[in-house]
């Protein structure tokens, strides 16, 4: 594929061996991905997809951590779909599958790059909600934990009990069996 990608008749190979593929009733054949090595991406993000205050905040973590807006970007969406997930879902239009509404990203670099600092700075405000939030609500965690266990406390006794009921009616299956 890359010397047909190369010369240009990268359609046409790509159609050959798609129609080979289905002759030979094999699967769809996926492209070759280009390698790695020779792939490099310089183009800056698009900063103007960004709503301003999105826009604002991407430059000013990408600043105090010191990276680039475009280091920063996927982290800063990553964060963003936090608040999206179990909001929404993905209908197909052809039937009725669904798929919950994620995003997965991975940022590539080499260590030291300071991936994990871009995305610290995105998190620390929902960790901040989280802690704020746990602590207002500290009283009615802790019932519900002791509710759960008083209330799983009583479910394995009631299974005890069950057991032990089983093992007499087997018991007396037998003895009336005799």
């Amino acid at each position: 594929m890359k010397n047909a990608r190369a010369v240009g008749y990268e359609n046409e190979a790509e159609q050959t061996l798609q129609t080979t593929a289905l002759k030979r009733g094999e699967p769809e054949l996926w492209e070759v991905p280009e390698s790695f090595d020779r792939c490099s991406i310089n183009a800056p993000f698009p900063m103007q997809s960004l709503p301003p205050l999105l826009k604002d905040y991407l430059k000013a973590v990408a600043n105090y951590v010191q990276v680039t807006p475009e280091m920063a970007v996927l982290p800063l969406l990553s964060v963003l779909a936090l608040f999206v997930q179990d909001k929404a879902v993905i209908k197909h239009t052809g039937n009725s599958h669904t798929e919950p509404l994620n995003l997965y990203t991975i940022t590539v670099a080499s260590p030291g790059e300071r991936k994990s600092g871009s995305l610290k700075e995105f998190m620390r405000p929902v960790e901040e909600f989280q802690e704020h939030y746990n602590k207002l609500h500290a009283t009615e965690i802790e019932e519900y934990r002791t509710e759960r266990a008083f209330l799983e406390n009583q479910k394995s006794n009631a299974m005890r009990r069950l057991k032990l009921l089983q093992i007499r009616f087997q018991n007396l299956n037998k003895s009336t069996n005799l």
